[in-house]
C-alpha cells in the first residue's frame, strides 16, 4: 500500500496533465463510426503493437513500411483496477475511459474485429470479460480526456485512400474520385484484353509458320522426286536421289 501512495502522485500528474494539454482540442460532431482497429487494418496499412506501457495507447509507431498502432494490452488488468479502486494506482476516470476506447475499437459484436483479435492471439484476453465492462462506446468527443488526441489523429487517417488491394474498389472519403476508378479499371481491361489478342496472334503466327514450312518442305520434296526421275538430270544428282524413296 506504501509503495501505491508514493506512485500515486506522479501517475496523477501523468493524466492530468495529459488531459489538460487536450482541453483547447474542440473538435465538432461525433467520432466516425468507421472508426475501428480492423478497419484501420484492412483499409489503410497499420499492424497492431501490443505494448504495457499505458502512456503509449493509441498512439502511431511511424515506420519505413508500415504504420503501428500502439494498444496497451492489459485489458483485465485496467477491468480490476476499475472494480477495485482503493488499491489502484490509475484514475478511475483514465480505466473507464481506456475501457471505452478499447469498445470503441473493438466492438463486442463485430466479426472484424473478433477475426483481428484472433490473428494477435487476444481474443481470449478481450473476450473474457462481460461485455462492455460497464462502458459503452461512447462517439461523443467530450467523452474522451485523455485520449482525444490520439482518437482525432487516427480519424484522420480514415481520409486518406486505401491502401493495397482495397484501392481496386474503394475510393478516399472525402472528395472521392470516381473517375480515376473508373478509368483505371477501362485501361486495366483494355490492356488485358490487348494481351489476350497479341499472345493468340503470337500462337497463330507460330502455327502459320510452321505450316508454311511443312509445306516448302514437301514442295522441295517433289521437285527433287520429279528431277530424279528424268533420266538426265539423275546422274547429276545421284547424291540427293539417294535420299529419295
Amino acid at each position: 500500500m506504501a509503495r501505491v501512495r508514493e506512485h500515486l502522485p506522479l501517475t496523477q500528474r501523468f493524466f492530468t496533465h495529459k488531459a489538460q494539454s487536450q482541453l483547447a482540442l474542440v473538435l465538432p460532431g461525433t467520432i466516425d463510426p468507421d472508426l475501428t482497429a480492423a478497419r484501420l487494418v484492412k483499409n489503410h496499412g497499420f499492424r497492431i503493437l501490443w505494448t504495457s506501457n499505458l502512456a503509449e495507447h493509441l498512439t502511431i509507431n511511424w515506420t519505413a513500411k508500415r504504420r503501428r498502432l500502439k494498444v496497451f494490452e492489459h485489458k483485465f488488468w485496467a477491468y480490476r483496477h476499475l472494480t477495485h479502486p482503493e488499491s489502484s494506482p490509475i484514475p478511475r476516470q483514465v480505466l473507464q475511459e481506456l475501457l471505452a476506447t478499447y469498445n470503441l475499437l473493438f466492438p463486442m459484436f463485430s466479426k472484424e474485429a473478433k477475426s483481428l483479435l484472433k490473428e494477435n492471439d487476444m481474443a481470449k484476453s478481450f473476450y473474457s470479460l462481460p461485455g462492455t465492462c460497464g462502458r459503452t462506446a461512447s462517439r461523443n468527443w467530450s467523452d474522451y480526456s485523455y485520449w482525444r488526441l490520439e482518437l482525432h489523429n487516427l480519424t484522420q487517417v480514415l481520409d486518406e485512400p486505401p491502401q493495397g488491394m482495397q484501392q481496386l474498389w474503394r475510393t478516399r472519403r472525402k472528395d472521392p474520385n470516381i473517375l480515376n476508378i473508373v478509368l483505371f479499371w477501362i485501361s486495366g481491361v483494355t490492356v488485358a484484353i490487348l494481351s489476350i489478342v497479341a499472345s493468340v496472334c503470337g500462337l497463330l503466327s507460330v502455327q502459320y509458320a510452321i505450316e508454311s514450312r511443312d509445306i516448302a518442305r514437301s514442295q522441295f520434296e517433289l521437285e527433287l522426286a520429279q528431277a530424279c526421275a528424268d533420266d538426265t538430270l539423275r546422274g547429276k544428282l545421284a547424291n540427293h536421289c539417294l535420299l529419295v524413296k
